[in-house]
């Protein structure tokens, strides 16, 4: 929910009523108010947005790889955007579940565990390759199955050491 001006300024206002009594529970939510207004109103400045966005272009500038570098200076290829796709996708996999390699060795050892088989973490990340072709044979042939298909070969070269068979 976004929102408006009008319930900011009167939120301010409000605020402003304690200004010189910063302290205690009241004053202190007043001056928590204050800053995050003065945050919000800088959040919404066109330098900030405009700061945020080359932040990120150069952040994208960072990703291994001629292709790339060329996808995110110039319009990207299908290829190459599903190539940077994955690449976000790898990275939210990262923060969300961690490192592919404790991830998938942790998975693996709990179906080792339960079914007597002898899977790697590279192992896993194979199957999770294998379980994206098979829904894209199926009913649930969606863009995104590609994606996934190269952020787990991704991660498996990952848990690999960064080392290819």
């Amino acid at each position: 929910m976004i929102l408006s001006q009008e319930y900011v300024a009167s939120a301010e206002r409000r605020a402003r009523c304690f200004q010189g009594q910063w302290t205690g529970t009241c004053g202190t939510l007043a001056a928590d108010v204050i800053r995050l207004i003065k945050e919000r109103r800088t959040m919404q400045s066109s330098t900030f947005i405009a700061d945020a966005h080359a932040k990120m272009q150069q952040e994208a500038r960072k990703l291994p790889g001629d292709s790339l570098q060329h996808a995110v200076d110039h319009e990207a290829t299908a290829a190459e955007q599903l190539l940077l796709d994955a690449a976000a996708a790898v990275r939210d996999r990262h923060t969300k579940y961690g490192p592919p390699n404790e991830h998938f060795a942790r998975t693996a050892a709990l179906v080792n565990a339960a079914f007597g088989t002898s899977f790697t973490a590279a192992d896993w990340a194979d199957v999770m390759i294998l379980d994206k072709i098979a829904r894209s044979r199926g009913t649930a042939d969606t863009a995104d199955n590609d994606v996934d298909k190269a952020g787990y070969a991704a991660c498996r070269h990952e848990v690999r050491g960064g080392h290819t068979p």
